[in-house]
């Protein structure tokens, strides 16, 4: 989900409007066990809209990239550009326009004086920036992620324990993954939602990317039926295409966001875990960050300085809350399962509810 930070970002962007009419709000977060019975819910609508004027939304990617490039002038956005590598040419010096040349996947380069470096996890750009013997591997999470969507009304049609603008947790399994944590939640626009769900449990190593094996999917599915209520398992034998994926991450650079005019953003440089649900929204508040840092100094090193004093801590605080949660909501126990319950429980009490007063501490 897009949370209020990330909201808060394009509104500042002047995109608000055109994205949310892209988003499902989401009023309400609530927590259930494996067999379905609700631990509490929280409803936060109301106290985000008065207080802030926004909500956690729910947003497909796809979406967002689109209207976030729609916004920009035409032919600022080139597509389908392979970059292979980054050098440092001290063109200025020699008499050329400009000290930065990036070659492309074509043969052909493009040249400038500042690059700003967001190609994610296996970033080409960062090797220009942090030194190879500082850079430590993506790390392994011990957490494999499924995820998938399916029409919101249809499956609330038939199950109507899916509420409209909830995002619904189920903590555990049973048998054998019993550290299972599963999200689920409703996005896109008025007239096309879609019910997005995701599954994290306990893996040993897989390989990066997106893979759809059919027994794997097979397997998943009798996996489900078998351990959570039917409105869950009938949303996931509802979706038409799974994704399926080891998590990596890595921890956030901890000096020397750039150099000699490069710069790194986003996964390139705070690849967090996604159990904070804040990858998206990290990026969002790093991209504006560096704007304005660059937009209020004409120093461009003084300023890309004070965009890496900003974001170090904020994104490091963020990576190890990402990790904390994976532990939490990954583990069980004889002891700890009903300490889990008995938290989840306790956090929806009070006006507002804990839940409130953590997620605006840290969001």
């Amino acid at each position: 989900p897009i949370g209020i930070n990330g909201a808060a970002v394009l509104r500042a962007l002047g995109i608000w409007d055109q994205a949310n009419e892209r988003m499902t709000p989401l009023e309400r977060l609530t927590h259930v066990c494996s067999d379905g019975k609700v631990m509490g819910s929280t409803e936060w609508g109301g106290y985000f809209r008065n207080k802030y004027g926004l909500l956690p939304s729910g947003c497909l990617r796809s979406d967002l990239i689109e209207v976030m490039s729609a916004s920009l002038p035409e032919g600022v956005l080139q597509r389908g550009v392979h970059v292979t590598s980054v050098v440092h040419t001290d063109g200025k010096r020699r008499g050329r326009a400009h000290n930065i040349r990036v070659m492309l996947g074509d043969g052909t380069f493009e040249e400038c004086d500042l690059l700003v470096g967001a190609d994610g996890l296996r970033s080409r750009v960062r090797d220009a920036v942090v030194p190879e013997a500082d850079l430590k591997p993506p790390r392994f999470a011990d957490m494999e992620i499924w995820t998938g969507a399916a029409s919101d009304a249809s499956i609330r049609s038939t199950h109507p324990g899916f509420e409209e603008g909830e995002i619904l947790e189920v903590m555990g399994g049973k048998g054998v993954h019993k550290d299972r944590h599963a999200l689920c939640f409703p996005c896109g626009p008025p007239g096309g939602r879609l019910r997005v769900w995701h599954v994290m449990q306990r893996a040993t190593e897989r390989k990066e990317g997106w893979s759809d094996e059919p027994q794997d999917i097979s397997a998943f599915k009798q996996q489900v039926t078998q351990e959570w209520p039917e409105y869950l398992s009938d949303l996931i034998y509802s979706t038409e295409k799974f994704y399926h994926m080891g998590v990596y991450y890595r921890q956030p650079v901890k000096k020397g966001w750039h150099k000699d005019g490069v710069v790194l953003v986003g996964d390139s440089v705070h690849a967090i875990p996604p159990t904070a649900g804040q990858g998206a929204n990290m990026s969002l508040e790093s991209g504006y960050v560096l704007g304005r840092c660059l937009a209020d100094d004409a120093d461009v090193n003084r300023a890309l300085n004070m965009y890496e004093k900003v974001r170090q801590p904020r994104t490091e605080a963020m990576c190890k809350l990402s990790e904390i949660n994976a532990s939490w909501m990954l583990s069980s126990g004889r002891l700890l399962n009903p300490l889990k319950k008995w938290y989840y429980m306790g956090m929806h009490r009070g006006r507002p509810s804990s839940f409130i007063k953590m997620y605006e501490r840290e969001f």
